[in-house]
């Protein structure tokens, strides 16, 4: 009795209408976000929309079945738990000097190889035909000085 009354509540509350003439988008979303929240609500969170695409965004199972009744991430864990260490401070002494290094600078550019015969193990003479490749060619470069410390 208590199921059929329910679903009398949630089909009266799904199939009436108000006058929508002079309705805004506000109020169509508002509507629309009520009756997503009270199909939650009447169906005991096993049809929860809203908590579907936080999930799928965050990664994170998320219920109503709470104490305080209000969302909380359970977190989706696929290692174990790990001890920490206490803190324990930490003096490095390091030892540092400037350490000069030569950074190149390259350009491609496109040469013309001209046609020519080649010998193949499987073929024999092979005819190559006239194309071009590009190389890498070194323009020159500049010093940098980096900090390098032991």
């Amino acid at each position: 009795m208590k199921r059929l009354i329910t679903i009398l509540i949630t089909a009266t509350f799904l199939g009436s209408t108000a006058s929508v003439s002079h309705a805004s988008e506000w109020d169509k979303a508002g509507k629309a976000l009520t009756i997503i929240e009270g199909l939650r609500l009447v169906s005991g969170g096993q049809i929860d929309v809203v908590g579907g695409f936080g999930e799928a965004v965050t990664g994170h199972k998320y219920t109503n079945r709470t104490t305080s009744g209000y969302y909380q991430p359970e977190p989706v864990s696929y290692r174990p738990a790990t001890r920490h260490r206490p803190y324990q401070q930490v003096v490095k002494h390091y030892h540092c000097d400037q350490q000069r290094v030569w950074v190149p600078e390259f350009r491609w550019i496109k040469k013309h190889v001209p046609e020519h015969e080649e010998t193949h193990p499987k073929y024999g003479t092979v005819i190559v035909e006239s194309h071009y490749i590009r190389v890498k060619e070194e323009l020159g470069g500049h010093w940098e000085y980096h900090d390098n410390c032991r």
